[in-house]
């Protein structure tokens, strides 16, 4: 999220207006950057309320607000389903009352994790997740379908340094880069024969960028 505003913040586009709405534990380091040019918003995303508050008049929508760590949605299974799958809830209703396009950020870890899957992964392949964090966002995808106008982005693992704060450092790249800066052997698991994709976070960007300036074509449903 706060690779997204940075970048909108630095095109000189005055057709381009950002509001911030989330927890505030960047909050001064975004307002250091940003100045009063970004309005940043301190809201729960289970407060209903407040969303509809702050969203009034919002032409697009970006939800990224998710725990992506497996190990925290199996272990805090409720407050989990509350910020993925009620807190989507509650953007999509949002979303609805401003009639806003909305760009909800997903996984391909709907599709499943451990399953031996046909490649390469179609949008209109059966969704078969088979970890809680994928269970919680196949569930958020269907509150997100409330909304008339919206596009799931399936991602991989994102990597690269965001230009404000930095990634999950439990994502596995972080994971790999950890344990090679302090020399620790690095942990695969099965044979190490299995591919996984991962995606440049600026690259994300200007998919996200492209949608925002295209929110009028005919977008499908869900994009990998």
């Amino acid at each position: 999220g706060s690779s997204l505003a940075y970048r909108f913040f630095t095109i000189d586009d005055p057709s381009l207006h950002i509001r911030g709405i989330g927890r505030d534990s960047h909050y001064p380091l975004l307002r250091s950057k940003f100045g009063s040019a970004v309005p940043l918003v301190s809201a729960e995303i289970t407060d209903s309320d407040a969303l509809m508050k702050h969203a009034e008049q919002c032409d697009i929508i970006i939800h990224t607000a998710s725990p992506v760590s497996e190990r925290y949605c199996s272990e805090h299974r409720e407050e989990a389903y509350k910020t993925i799958v009620l807190g989507t809830r509650n953007v999509a209703a949002a979303a609805k009352q401003n009639k806003s396009f909305l760009i909800h950020l997903s996984t391909q870890a709907v599709y499943s994790t451990h399953r031996d899957r046909p490649m390469p992964l179609r949008e209109d392949d059966p969704l078969m997740p088979d970890t809680s964090y994928g269970e919680l966002k196949a569930l958020a995808e269907k509150e997100a379908s409330a909304v008339s106008r919206a596009v799931f982005l399936r991602i991989t693992n994102a990597y690269g340094t965001g230009k404000l704060t930095p990634l999950h450092a439990s994502g596995v790249t972080g994971k790999f880069l950890s344990a090679a800066l302090s020399k620790t052997p690095i942990t695969l698991y099965g044979d190490g024969s299995q591919g996984i994709d991962f995606v440049h976070i600026d690259d994300l960007i200007k998919v996200i960028e492209h949608l925002i300036r295209n929110p009028d074509k005919d977008i499908p449903r869900a994009l990998n």
